[in-house]
C-alpha cells in the first residue's frame, strides 16, 4: 500500500510543478506549412517564340526558372501539314505528345514533368517555321497532368471545342489555344478567359494564340471563340488537372 501511494505522488509531481502535462499529437498535419491553391498555377517566365526562317530542326525555348517537378506545357504551331517528331537524342524520352493534328496547319500539345535537363527539339522533314508558347505550371496532378481535345475550321473566330474533366467538379485550369494560318493572330480571348498570348507575326508562319481560365465544373465545358479574321485554324481546349 505504501509503495502504491509513493507511485501516485510521483505521477502528480510534474503536474504540481509545471501545471498540466503537455499533449503530444501523433496526427501531424502539413496544412499550415503547405497549403496549395485551389487551382493549378501558371508560373512566371512563360516562353514565347517564333522562327523567322524555315528549318528542319526546331529548338523550343524553355520558360525561365523551371524547377524540377513542375509541369512544362509546350503549345506548338507549324506552318505546314507535317507533324514534327521529338528529337530524342537532344530531348530525351520523357516528353509526351498529348495532342497533334495537321489538317490545315499543324498544332501540338507536348508536356513533361521537369527534371534536371529539359531541352526540347522537334524535327520536320520539310523546312518549316515553328512558333511556340511554353508554360511552367505548379499544383497539378503528377500522375495525370493534362487532357486535351481539338477542332479545325476555316472561318472567322477559331472555336476551341468542348472538353470534360475526368475527376468530377474539381478546380481545373483550362487553357485555350488556336493555331492560326497566314500570320493571322487573335485579337481577343474567348469569353471568361484572360491572359491572351500570341507569338510574333512573321511571313508564312502559324501563330500560336493562348488564354487561360480557372473553372470548377463537373460537366462538359465548351469555351467561346477567339476573335480572328477568316483563316484556316486548329483550336485546342486543354485541361490541367489539380492536386
Amino acid at each position: 500500500m505504501i509503495m502504491k501511494r509513493l507511485l501516485f505522488l510521483l505521477l502528480l509531481i510534474p503536474i504540481g510543478l509545471f501545471g498540466q502535462r503537455p499533449i503530444v499529437s501523433t496526427n501531424v498535419s502539413y496544412a499550415t506549412e503547405y497549403s496549395p491553391p485551389g487551382f493549378p498555377q501558371i508560373e512566371s517566365g512563360t516562353a514565347i517564340g517564333q522562327e523567322t526562317v524555315n528549318a528542319t530542326s526546331h529548338s523550343i525555348t524553355m520558360p525561365t526558372n523551371v524547377q524540377s517537378g513542375e509541369l512544362i506545357l509546350a503549345l506548338i504551331g507549324i506552318d505546314g501539314t507535317e507533324e514534327p517528331v521529338i528529337n530524342t537524342g537532344v530531348s530525351g524520352n520523357n516528353w509526351t505528345i498529348e495532342d497533334s493534328d495537321n489538317t490545315s496547319n499543324t498544332g501540338q500539345v507536348i508536356w513533361k514533368i521537369a527534371e534536371g535537363s529539359n531541352a526540347l527539339t522537334l524535327t520536320t522533314t520539310n523546312s518549316e517555321k515553328c512558333g511556340f508558347i511554353v508554360y511552367r505550371i505548379n499544383y497539378f496532378l503528377p500522375a495525370d497532368p493534362v487532357k486535351s481535345t481539338h477542332a479545325t475550321g476555316s472561318t472567322i473566330n477559331a472555336n476551341p471545342p468542348s472538353n470534360t474533366g475526368d475527376y468530377g467538379a474539381v478546380n481545373y485550369l483550362w487553357i485555350t489555344c488556336a493555331i492560326t494560318n497566314d500570320a493571322t493572330i487573335a485579337t481577343s480571348a474567348p469569353t471568361d478567359f484572360s491572359n491572351l498570348l500570341t507569338t510574333p507575326i512573321t511571313t508564312s508562319s502559324a501563330p500560336v494564340n493562348t488564354s487561360d481560365r480557372e473553372f470548377n465544373t463537373g460537366v462538359a465545358y465548351d469555351p467561346g471563340n477567339f476573335t480572328n479574321t477568316v483563316v484556316a485554324w486548329l483550336a485546342i481546349t486543354i485541361i490541367v488537372n489539380p492536386l
